[in-house]
């Protein structure tokens, strides 16, 4: 949802020099994933170094989520916390989730329930984030929609009689109490990177405005600038040919010009992690000497956005099986693996 109209937009080097005026102009700068608020970090780290300053406080940067869940912390120390709902974690959450639908009578049927969960959830967090509600209830449902509206509503009833929230309902929690919070307000905020926003981030945006703070947006590269580019469509052998010629490329650019930052984008990443890795590890440090026994472990040039998951170490993933198996019973294929 666009609200372009709403707010007005800063450059980027305004917002550096926003930045640059210190935590007493009171600039919060919000984004929408920690990556993102990562790389703005370390650009504002360049601009004040390029400014001769040897030393400057660290921004005010974090994901938009980071920033409502601060909200709420801080709201811990103005607000009774008898009278503010307990804020779940995820892994609480989505446990809650799998109680719910394994004490209904669709979930008897499920073979999948753990993971039923995490869909569930998910579809949670698009219902409360773009405010579906009451329209969700009108819509057409099928077997599964009955379904995922039985266990939305006992998940709700559940939630209110432990008088708890969560991280799908927090930013309407905090749109609703900001005004009477007694905490330091924000004068300034920066949406930097937003494609788009939800109803919830909009109303929350609302809010602000209304209790005097200033909110605008800004882009790492302005909509209005012309961007020069070519477009070229190559045809590769497989999908380690394709790797390959991709990492090839990048290793050209960045010898042109050791400034400029690449970024490929992979679909279905989790699929080739460990081939990307491999083959952008020979293109770009092609020193075979660093990977035999003793040498001192590399620091590679590139980055994969995508971590290593906890069960892919063998013993990380028993211990998770011995715990699947407290009370439940698990499949006969993950049981075999151990």
């Amino acid at each position: 949802m666009s609200i372009s109209s709403q707010f007005s937009r800063v450059s980027l080097p305004d917002v550096f020099k926003c930045l640059a005026a210190g935590v007493g102009v009171g600039t919060t700068v919000v984004t929408p994933n920690r990556r993102l608020g990562l790389a703005l970090k370390n650009k504002f780290d360049y601009y004040q170094a390029t400014q001769k300053n040897s030393v400057w406080e660290s921004a005010d940067i974090l994901p938009f989520s980071a920033f409502i869940e601060r909200i709420y912390r801080d709201a811990l120390y103005s607000i009774p916390i008898t009278e503010l709902p307990v804020l779940l974690t995820p892994v609480q959450a989505r446990a809650l989730w799998e109680s719910v639908i394994y004490g209904s009578d669709e979930g008897q049927l499920l073979l999948a329930v753990p993971q039923t969960a995490k869909f569930v959830h998910e579809a949670w967090q698009l219902v409360q984030a773009w405010q579906l509600f009451p329209r969700f209830k009108n819509f057409p449902r099928n077997e599964g929609g009955k379904a995922f509206q039985e266990w939305m509503r006992r998940y709700e009833q559940i939630t209110k009689r432990h008088h708890q929230t969560d991280d799908a309902r927090v930013c309407d929690l905090i749109t609703e109490l900001y005004e009477q919070l007694q905490i330091k307000k924000i004068k300034h905020l920066i949406c930097y990177g937003f494609d788009t926003f939800t109803p919830q981030q909009i109303s929350f945006l609302e809010k602000l405005v209304a209790t005097g703070c200033t909110v605008m947006l800004s882009q790492p590269v302005s909509r209005d600038q012309p961007r020069n580019g070519s477009l070229q469509r190559v045809a590769c052998v497989d999908s380690r040919d394709e790797i390959y010629r991709a990492a090839v490329w990048a290793r050209a650019r960045i010898e042109a010009d050791s400034t400029e930052s690449v970024g490929i984008v992979v679909p279905a990443l989790a699929d080739y992690r460990n081939a990307i890795h491999r083959i952008f590890g020979s293109v770009m440090t092609p020193n075979v000497e660093s990977a035999l026994p003793g040498s001192t472990p590399r620091i590679t040039p590139f980055n994969v956005s995508l971590g290593i998951a906890l069960t892919s170490y063998p013993m990380i993933d028993t211990l998770f099986q011995v715990l699947a198996l407290v009370g439940r019973e698990i499949e006969f294929e993950r049981a075999s693996l151990s």
